[in-house]
């Protein structure tokens, strides 16, 4: 965990203006993805809960791309029902050699995405001003993949909805 908050802190700090997702240029070549391909499923807090978690992440187009499909399941507690969130994206490396892509949700969301890449993790700026702007990060850390989510609140602050770790299958 003292590797995440490192890797979070960096990130805040080297983040561009959260005004909206701006594409995120990769330092020189850009990573590759396969550290993340397979399928992954875990453990987590999600919207204040306990939640199970799974990521399947594959190549395709010949390996120029990836999708992500994640899904969480929260049970129900007292007067909150239960939710199950579930989520398809898309990353491509750009000529440029940034990641970018799409993202939509069964919760009515689709989000622009820009992501910057490295040997363990994957860091992606997403959303827009008109609907709702955060940050995911993806990261290797003891063999197992963290997954944070945060979203940009009302006081400008980034605001952790959901983590999880997760094992690969």
């Amino acid at each position: 965990m003292r590797h995440l908050c490192l890797a979070l802190a960096l990130v805040t700090l080297s983040t561009p203006s959260l005004s909206r997702p701006a594409l995120v240029p990769v330092a020189t070549a850009a990573a590759s993805l396969d550290w993340m391909i397979g399928e992954w499923a875990g453990e987590g807090t999600s919207f204040g809960r306990p939640s199970h978690v799974s990521l399947s992440v594959r190549p395709i187009l010949g390996g120029k791309a990836v999708t992500l499909d994640y899904a969480v399941s929260v049970n129900s507690e007292g007067e909150k029902p239960a939710i199950l969130f579930t989520s398809h994206g898309f990353y491509r490396v750009s000529d440029d050699k940034r990641w970018d892509g799409r993202w939509i949700d069964n919760f009515g969301n689709l989000h622009d995405l820009s992501g910057r890449v490295d040997a363990t993790s994957l860091i992606v700026v997403w959303g827009n001003p008109g609907t709702e702007i955060g940050r995911t990060l993806y990261a290797l850390e003891d063999g197992a993949m963290v997954v944070m989510d945060q979203a940009l609140r009302g006081t400008g602050a980034m605001e952790v909805f959901a983590i999880s770790r997760l094992s690969k299958k």
